[in-house]
């Protein structure tokens, strides 16, 4: 479990969910975008953005900056999961949420994600 110090308590919430998953994921990511640094709540197999909004981001303004945020990721190719923090108490509904978007995932995606980072067929990619 993380420092708790870091996280909301959804994001709380939401943790034991992903980890249930038994998938690659990271917490309290940056994400390098458009010459900005954004920390993500969750990082799912280097593709699936999980987001849990709190109060905070029930204002207007707030809104805006995340669809702008979300926007720039989807260039990139990544996928954006967002949750109230009310959802992360169904944890079934927020897990097959996230299961859902990880079949969506071309499988070469979902099986290089599960790769060590320095076996031989990520440094050796096929030719054929």
């Amino acid at each position: 479990m993380p420092d708790t110090s870091e996280y909301t308590k959804g994001e709380l919430r939401m943790f034991p969910i992903i980890v249930g998953l038994k998938v690659p994921f990271g917490s309290q990511e940056p994400i390098f975008v458009e010459g900005k640094t954004f920390k993500v709540d969750f990082l799912i197999m280097h593709a699936i953005v999980v987001e849990v909004d709190g109060t905070s981001h029930s204002k207007t303004s707030r809104e805006i900056k995340d669809e702008h945020r979300d926007e720039a990721m989807k260039k990139m190719g990544l996928r954006i999961l967002r949750f109230t923090d009310e959802e992360t108490f169904l944890s079934k509904m927020s897990a097959t949420r996230i299961l859902a978007e990880i079949e969506k995932l071309p499988l070469a995606v979902r099986v290089e994600a599960y790769m060590p980072a320095g076996s031989y067929w990520k440094t050796h990619p096929r030719t054929w």
